[in-house]
């Protein structure tokens, strides 16, 4: 029994190869859910940058109509991100960082639909009703 190599040395080539076929399938697996997540990153990357062009279109205008059409297709493009959302194109990550952007966005034909025709109609006692509280505010001091 003396004379036997141990475990080891008597198996280390088999060990080896099990250890480099480990090695490898660790790598393939890590360089796969590198390219999943660029993938998801970048499918999110196309939709704030389709945002940014649309708001970039919409400060040029000052049609109404034209205003609410870009603000469809900004609805159109949340609606194509929860979808790739529900069926992981994008991942939890990617679509919170969609969704500042997109909130910004939103705002931007309201805004400027305001300074176009001046703001609704509903706005105008909370403006008056903030100008007073701002004067009473003054004069207090």
């Amino acid at each position: 029994m003396e004379d036997q190599p141990g475990f080891l040395v008597q198996y280390a080539e088999v060990i080896a190869l099990f250890m480099s076929m480990a090695a490898l399938i660790i790598s393939g697996l890590w360089q796969w859910r590198s390219r999943l997540q660029r993938s998801h990153k970048n499918r999110a990357d196309m939709y704030n940058n389709e945002i940014l062009r649309l708001v970039d279109q919409i400060r040029k205008v000052v049609d109404l109509e034209q205003i609410d059409m870009y603000r469809e297709q900004m609805f159109d493009i949340f609606r194509n991100v929860i979808k790739d959302y529900d069926v992981d194109r994008i991942s939890l990550v990617d679509f919170q960082s969609f969704t500042l952007p997109w909130e910004v966005a939103i705002r931007t034909p309201l805004s400027q639909r305001n300074s176009a025709h001046g703001p609704p109609a509903e706005c105008g006692s909370m403006i008056s009703y903030s100008k007073t509280i701002s004067s009473s505010f003054e004069q207090s001091l």
